[in-house]
């Protein structure tokens, strides 16, 4: 899982999973979610009431099993995500092999240069990992069908970000304290902390009080409005 809040501060685990649940319902806008059944357990912990649940969980089955009805996008995400994880393993081999004394075992010029060897394909696992990631998220972001639930999961996530914002108002917590790691950043209510880099896909994101104070502003005006 994706970290979704990094600070020295205890944060209100209320507010922590609500974090999480946001942060998991986003990464199923562009197929990165992993189990709709297990964020439903999540979901019944935090107890919100206020949105169709069952419907929501039946659209994130609904992407989580779209790209199954074309064998050759299933080929494409399993070897992305094996792709992904080869630099970290062949890594952790390389400084382990180190520490081990393989070095002296084998002689250090034989080591250095198939440590050398291994980092690179690591490095070429890494590229291909990247662009492959890339093809899926495009492959996500044309289809009319999938396009169609995204947006419905904006509209979810959207209101759990404003509830977020609302609950950090009333119990008078930093905003930033709170970090949420988001694929999308088409919602309101967030600053941008830090953007996608090479090595990380998501966006940084803090709760915008500013702008969910606002916002709250203009609803009581247009409420006030309309009594009249």
């Amino acid at each position: 899982m994706r970290l979704t809040s990094a600070c020295k501060k205890k944060l209100i685990p209320e507010l922590e999973e609500l974090i999480n649940i946001i942060c998991e319902i986003d990464s199923f806008r562009v197929g990165r979610g992993k189990s709709p059944e297990k964020l439903y357990e999540r979901i019944k912990r935090v107890k919100l009431k206020s949105i169709s649940w069952k419907r929501t969980i039946q659209i994130l089955k609904d992407i989580e099993n779209y790209p199954t009805k074309n064998p050759v996008m299933v080929f494409v995400i399993n070897l992305a995500l094996l792709l992904r994880v080869i630099p970290w393993i062949i890594l952790f081999t390389v400084i382990i092999s180190y520490w081990a004394g393989l070095a002296r075992f084998i002689g250090f010029q034989t080591y250095k240069w198939a440590s050398l060897a291994m980092l690179v394909f690591g490095g070429i696992a890494l590229i291909i990992s990247y662009l492959l990631r890339s093809y899926i998220k495009g492959f996500f972001e044309k289809s009319i069908v999938i396009k169609n639930k995204s947006a419905r999961l904006k509209a979810f996530n959207q209101e759990l970000i404003n509830k977020l914002c609302e609950h950090i108002r009333e119990k008078n917590e930093n905003p930033q304290d709170y970090k949420l790691s988001l694929f999308n950043i088409d919602y309101d209510n967030i600053d941008i902390v830090k953007k996608p880099s090479f090595v990380r896909e998501y966006y940084i994101v803090v709760p915008s009080m500013r702008q969910a104070e606002n916002a709250s502003r203009r609803n009581q005006k247009l409420q006030r409005k309309h009594k009249f």
